[in-house]
């Protein structure tokens, strides 16, 4: 009892103020995120011949500066279906997907180098 007693209020106070503040950060990566990723899906809809490296930002950063009819062009060079879309925010999405695509960039230049090597 007597240790509890010694513990400044400061310190409390700094834990909760900087718990909050990563309680806040969470809550806005998580509602950024549910617009969708773009790295997630275009790697999870990789066929062959399809763009792999740095495909994320590649979607999001072609469905910025092209307009609407010009995507179903361009989302073909990525699935043979038509389940894959871009995001609804890419300017949203774009840092998330660099920064994903950046961080898997070993993996996705390997599978690529790969497709051009032996296929």
């Amino acid at each position: 009892m007597k240790y509890l007693l010694k513990i400044p209020f400061e310190s409390i106070a700094r834990k909760i103020y900087f718990h909050r503040i990563a309680m806040v950060i969470g809550v806005l990566l998580t509602i950024l995120g549910n617009n969708g990723c773009a790295t997630f899906d275009t790697i999870s809809h990789a066929t062959t011949g399809s763009p792999k490296v740095y495909s994320g930002t590649r979607l999001d950063i072609h469905a910025i500066f092209n307009e609407r009819d010009n995507e179903l062009k361009y989302l073909k060079k990525f699935s043979r279906s038509n389940e894959m879309k871009p995001p609804k925010r890419p300017i949203a999405d774009l840092p998330f997907s660099f920064f994903l695509d950046s961080l898997i960039f070993p993996l996705t230049s390997s599978v690529a180098l790969y497709e051009v090597v032996f296929e």
